[in-house]
């Protein structure tokens, strides 16, 4: 929504905030990268450090040491005690001897194990050979002979790296996808914004003929207090005034668009009735038998509205209903009722119905299905209810030829 000046200050230049928008996050993807990436390679040199760490304890070792129980003990208990993943050791028959990180009892025997333990030792040496995560372990590289197994699950550091590309490709797709709808979003309001610049304009253009017509309306009345007039006179006379007082009303919704509105108890039954009345009067000029029904049960139930607002909005669906029926006899029944603290209006009519190509799209501005006007009605409802009032406006139900019908939903605060 648009209230004010402090929203229009915020869009007055959406081509600048698009680029700082995409200059920004830029910046903050380059730094997630070179985040991300520095903590794998952080893990990597920490399993790299293990190799120098052997070589170093190996040549610390004097020839007098048994330095191959030596090895294996530090093999055990300063590298295996450091890995944080999932790593399984067996014998030639692959029979499980020590395992870490698979959230079972360690440093017990295989067959101290409970049958639970077994089968996750099992389940996860089968998944680890499935993913091909086996090293045969020999004594010496040319022997054929398996002392041993090594089984094992991927490390962090090879499951960051496996994420890495989706995890970028995600981050870069959701980073063009905002930025597109940020394009639009922006679009979409420069267009709005010249709209509502329009429509203050011309509430400003109006004001001074219609206060001008206002004072020769007066004058005239005055002149005419003195004079011997027919009653027709009288009527034509009111019919003007009446005309250039809605004019007047007209000019100030139109200013009201883009601006603060107050929200006060309404009772919509007397709103409704007037702008049937208002229509009734100025139907009977039409060549078919046209009738304007109101079928109301909210008589006594008040609505927090615009006023002006919410009668521009249903003036603008009885105004379509009767050029709908141009032509063709028949009624337009307007009923009003409460449900589940709810206001419903619907506005019927038997008119010729909207084509289907244009029913998903008749709330769009410019689109219309008359010959002649711009098609900015509905749209103009569609914004007051929806936006304005947080209600629904949508087409229930339109048939070729039969008819269409609007329903409107105010909520009850």
């Amino acid at each position: 929504m648009y209230f004010g000046n402090r929203q229009k200050k915020v869009f007055r230049s959406p081509s600048l905030l698009i680029k700082v928008y995409f200059f920004v996050g830029s910046v903050l993807l380059f730094l997630f990268f070179i985040i991300y990436t520095n903590s794998i390679l952080q893990i990597l040199k920490e399993d790299a450090q293990v190799v120098p760490n052997l070589f170093a304890r190996f040549f610390s070792f004097s020839a007098q040491e048994e330095w191959e129980s030596l090895l294996t003990q530090y093999v055990f208990e300063d590298i295996i005690t450091e890995i944080e993943y999932p790593i399984i050791l067996t014998d030639e028959r692959r029979i499980p001897l020590y395992w870490r990180n698979l959230g079972i009892r360690e440093n017990a025997h295989f067959d101290d194990l409970a049958d639970h333990e077994k089968n996750i030792l099992h389940r996860s040496l089968s998944r680890m050979k499935k993913n091909g995560n086996i090293i045969p372990l020999r004594y010496y590289k040319e022997d054929r002979r398996i002392i041993n197994y090594a089984f094992y699950e991927e490390s962090e550091a090879m499951r960051r790296l496996r994420l890495m590309p989706y995890i970028e490709a995600l981050f870069v797709l959701l980073f063009v996808l905002f930025g597109i709808y940020a394009i639009y979003f922006f679009k979409r309001n420069e267009k709005d914004i010249l709209w509502i610049g329009m429509a203050k304009e011309m509430a400003h253009q109006l004001g001074t003929p219609i206060s001008s017509l206002l004072g020769w309306i007066d004058l005239l009345d005055s002149r005419l207090e003195s004079a011997d007039i027919n009653p027709q006179t009288e009527n034509i006379m009111s019919y003007m005034n009446n005309d250039v007082q809605l004019l007047k009303k007209i000019a100030h919704r139109f200013g009201k668009i883009g601006s603060d509105i107050v929200l006060v108890p309404t009772n919509l039954h007397d709103l409704l009735e007037s702008s049937v009345e208002y229509y009734k009067e100025r139907t009977p000029h039409l060549s078919n038998k046209l009738d304007i029904l109101l079928v109301s049960k909210i008589q006594d139930v008040k609505v927090k509205v615009d006023p002006d607002l919410i009668k521009w909005a249903v003036d603008n669906l009885i105004k379509n209903s009767i050029d709908a029926m141009y032509g063709k006899d028949g009624n337009i029944i307007i009923l009003a009722f409460q449900e589940s603290g709810k206001t419903h209006i619907t506005i019927q009519d038997e008119g010729k119905g909207i084509p289907k190509p244009l029913a998903g799209r008749i709330f769009d501005p410019g689109v219309s299905s008359k010959e002649r006007g711009w098609g900015l009605g509905l749209s103009l409802a569609k914004r007051i209810i929806e936006e304005f009032h947080h209600g629904r406006i949508f087409l229930a139900r339109t048939i070729l030829g039969e008819g269409t019908t609007f329903e409107i939903i105010l909520p009850d605060k």
